[in-house]
Parts: C-alpha cells; sequence; structure tokens
C-alpha cells in the first residue's frame, strides 16, 4: 500500500478517490477522522491521506492526480462536464469556471 496524495480539503479527497475507482485502482483514505486533532499534532500526521492498495497503480494513480491538480483533463475535453477540483461541483464543459466558488462580480447594481 503506498500513498498518493493527501489534503485538508475533504472534497479533494473524494475527488481523488473518485477518479482512481474510475481507473478501475483501489484505495483506501487513512487519518479520515483525524481533524479533531490537528493542533495537538504535527499536520503532516493528521492530515487524510489516498493510500493504493497495489503498489504497482501508484505510477498510474500519481498521473491522474497529476492531472486532476493541474485540470489537464478538463481543458483536454472542453466540450464534456467537469469536476471543480476546489469545491466538487460538476460544471457543464462549455463553462471554464466554476458557477459555485469562482469570484462574484461584487459591483452594484444600476
Amino acid at each position: 500500500m503506498k500513498r498518493v496524495f493527501c489534503s485538508d480539503d475533504q472534497t479533494a479527497i473524494g475527488i481523488v478517490c473518485g477518479l482512481l475507482s474510475q481507473a478501475r485502482i483501489e484505495t483506501r483514505v487513512l487519518n479520515e477522522s483525524t481533524a479533531s486533532v490537528l493542533g495537538s499534532v504535527p499536520f503532516f500526521v493528521a492530515l487524510p491521506e489516498v493510500h493504493v492498495l497495489h503498489d504497482e497503480d501508484e505510477p498510474r494513480a500519481r498521473t491522474i492526480i497529476a492531472q486532476f491538480e493541474s485540470g489537464v483533463v478538463r481543458d483536454a475535453l472542453p466540450n464534456q462536464p467537469w469536476i471543480c477540483p476546489r469545491c466538487g461541483e460538476t460544471i457543464e464543459g462549455q463553462f471554464t469556471d466554476c458557477w459555485k466558488c469562482s469570484p462574484k462580480d461584487t459591483a452594484p447594481d444600476g
């Protein structure tokens, strides 16, 4: 079993697990419920971690994760729905920004 990803963002953990599952890579999440101890132990000890169960899947998993983090997958398929890496919302392919977490226009009406 090899660690391939860690984050304090539970949404990112879920997205990575979903992407790896779609690629038929078996995973396990460790430290999933350790947020309550953050501050009592070093953060790098308590962050949720995604592990691949089979060591031979590590290189492929790392490639998928790198594509997720860079947005390459979204950019390669502009007409396909994509998942926002920040909030996990599914966005229609014609849009380049997430409607849920992109900066909002704060100018007053009128």
